[in-house]
């Protein structure tokens, strides 16, 4: 019976750490300097906000990318972006990753981030949102639990300033957002 268990329990440990090297994904980094490096990224979606799991090869060191330090994070299935968020709007200065929905030079992205509310708070409180980046511009999108959008003329402001084409009147939540983006080449 104990060896039976041992098999057991050893056939599970080798199950977790193949399935844990295929959660990998090839990624290209780009640094704040604009150094390119490809490497291996593990993006949790509870904490990519914050930082990003990397390696250099699966039998590497596991370090973590953090949004102050990289530019972008781009695999074929994802991309990640760094966001600044300034004190004068956000009441502190932070950084975060925002996960890319649709675009290329414009970009829909949803990201957590940190805002100070008031004063007795000096960490801040952690908020989910969506916004609009064309590299070092941010718009929030304002939107109500049903994801229908408040801030129309700043989106189109947004978009015609940084594109050559002319935002559809019809924008009304989200998913018109992520339908334009994807079917413009911007």
């Amino acid at each position: 019976m104990t060896k039976f268990l041992i098999y057991i329990t050893s056939f599970v440990f080798l199950l977790s750490a193949c399935a844990n090297q295929k959660d990998w994904k090839n990624a290209q980094v780009i640094f704040f300097d604009d150094f390119e490096k490809d490497m291996l990224i593990k993006a949790n979606p509870h904490s990519y906000y914050n930082f990003i799991k990397a390696k250099e090869d699966l039998k590497s060191k596991r370090i973590l990318l953090i949004p102050e330090e990289i530019k972008s994070v781009n695999s074929l299935s994802q991309k990640y972006v760094s966001m600044f968020f300034d004190e004068d709007t956000y009441g502190m200065e932070s950084y975060s990753f925002g996960h890319s929905l649709a675009g290329d030079s414009i970009m829909l992205v949803e990201t957590k981030y940190q805002m100070k509310t008031c004063a007795c708070k000096t960490s801040g409180t952690y908020f989910k949102d969506y916004f609009l980046v064309y590299k070092d511009s941010i718009l929030k999108i304002k939107t109500d639990s049903k994801y229908n959008i408040y801030n129309r003329y700043q989106i189109y402001e947004f978009i015609d300033k940084y594109s050559k084409y002319n935002t559809p009147q019809g924008i009304n939540n989200i998913e018109d957002i992520i339908y334009f983006l994807e079917n413009i080449n911007n």
